[in-house]
Formats: C-alpha cells, structure tokens, sequence
C-alpha cells in the first residue's frame, strides 16, 4: 500500500469514529484503524498508537471513549508481545481506567477488551502499584448488579488466576463474599459458574504445584464449602425424602454439579479429618438426618 494513501486512510477512520452518523460502525472502524496500528507497528511505524488509543479512550465523547477501548485490545490481539511490551502499562491504564460504576457498558467494554488483549504476566503482577490497580478495579466492578459487567469480571478473574494466587488472600473475603451472593441470585446465573469455576482452579493450583501451595484451601474450606452446600441445597427435594436435580430448573442445576465439583476438589485437598467434620455438619444442617 502507498504511504501516503495508508496515512489519508487511516486519518479518514479517525475521523469518522467521532461522527455521530457512524455510531453503528464503530466496532468495524476500530478494529480497520487497529489492524493498520498492528502492520505498521511491526515495521517501525505509528509508535505512539497506544499513547493516541489511550487518549482516545479517555475522552468525554462516548462514541470515542469505545473507540479507544477497542483500538486498545483489538491491537494487542494476536500481536507478537514484543511490540507492546513497553507499553503494557499505557494499555493497562487506557482500558480498566474506563472502569466506571456509573457507567455500566463502557465498563463491560473495558474489561472485555482488557481479557481479549491478554496483558497480564506474571512479571507485572508482581509489581505491588500494579497488580493492586488491576485488582481494585476488578473489586469496584463488584459493585454493578449487571450479569454482562460481573461475566466480565469473574472472566478477568479466571485467566489471571494462576498469577493471582500468590496474592489473593487480600481478596479473598470479597470473592468469597460475591461468590456467595451469586450462588442465591438466580438473574445472575451466567456469573455463578464462572465464580464457582475460579474457586476450582485455586484447588488445581494446589494439586498440581504443591511447591507453590499457600494452603489457601485449607484455611478457608469451611467458607468454600459452606458455598457449595448452598450451590446444591436448592436442588433437594427432601419432602419426600428423596435427592432430585431438577430438569427445569438450569440455574440450579448448573450451580449444584459445579458446587459439587469444587466440593470433591476440597476435601481432596483437605484429607479425611474434614471429610469427617464436613460430613457430619452437611448430614445435620443441608440434607437432614434420614435423606443424607
């Protein structure tokens, strides 16, 4: 392609997200701009896009504002990490600094675009400034009583758990807490599995690189398994003394199986002494003395 006719191009896009008549294109023209920020960043060119994205991002113009957040992620897509790397910290901050309680899908954008763009290393989050802006700004999200925005969430939670780990016990009494709201909230039932799920992976953590083990597991297996014996309670039917799951019902069925799961996954962990405690309190408090 001619220079100056890529330049005219992409100067034309540029133009175009801020009018109000391509409000419906904005999604194709971001990802035309970010596909012309990737070729001509890998031969030497455009250098500041993720300084003009970032700026973009942080315009009070809606139509922008989702333009910058898409250019952000959509450029780092499938982009060979050593043309962003020096500035992770620039697309870090251009996309969940777009986090915004009062702004419910500019926020579900930004944490989208911040799990498509793959950004997080093991490096960074080892970082104290860092790794505490990610994870107070996942926390804020807590906050948004939407199923998109908290989908969002727990999938940021779910692809930096393996980084997360060493430093989750700051966090833990706020996932466990949304955790267990989530599991009683039938109108957010595409969250539960994904919260279930993350408690999951802490147990294969544990399993798998015991090297690594901060006994997370263990100290906290009353709370997690109080969460999965809430997960399977509602799928009881004990008035006729008889354990059902119930065909119609997804949410609880989903919740129950995944709850179970993550049950089995702790008491692996935990040996047979809480087996027999966790036995015993499940048989008196959830399933009744005959039923269990």
């Amino acid at each position: 392609m001619n220079e100056e006719f890529g330049e005219m191009l992409k100067q034309n896009v540029i133009n175009c997200l801020s009018m109000p008549e391509f409000e419906q294109k904005v999604k194709s023209l971001s990802l035309s701009l970010a596909s012309v920020a990737k070729v001509e960043l890998m031969s030497g060119k455009f250098q500041n896009c993720f300084n003009f994205f970032q700026q973009m991002a942080e315009q009070p113009n809606q139509q922008m504002k989702l333009a910058g957040i898409l250019c952000l992620s959509y450029t780092c897509q499938d982009l060979p990490m050593q043309f962003y790397e020096q500035h992770r910290d620039v697309i870090i901050g251009g996309l969940l600094g777009q986090v915004n309680t009062q702004d419910i899908e500019m926020t579900r954008q930004a944490l989208n675009g911040f799990c498509r763009a793959k950004l997080v290393t093991r490096e960074h989050f080892q970082d104290d400034n860092k790794r505490n802006f990610i994870l107070a700004k996942l926390v804020e999200c807590f906050q948004i009583n939407n199923e998109e925005v908290l989908v969002a969430v727990w999938s940021v939670l779910n692809d930096i758990s393996t980084y997360l780990y060493s430093y989750i016990g700051d966090y833990l009494q706020q996932i466990g807490d949304l955790t267990l709201l989530l599991i009683q909230t039938p109108e957010l039932s595409g969250v539960a599995s994904q919260a279930l799920e993350f408690w999951t992976s802490l147990c294969y953590i544990e399993q798998d690189f015991p090297e690594r083990s901060l006994h997370i597991v263990q100290q906290t297996f009353e709370a997690l398994l109080t969460i999965c014996f809430t997960a399977f309670e509602s799928e009881l039917k004990s008035q006729d003394k008889d354990v059902d799951i119930n065909e119609d019902n997804e949410f609880t069925r989903i919740v129950a199986f995944q709850g179970l799961n993550l049950a089995q996954n702790v008491l692996k962990i935990c040996g047979q002494p809480v087996f027999d405690k966790v036995f015993e309190k499940a048989r008196l408090n959830y399933f009744g003395k005959d039923t269990w």
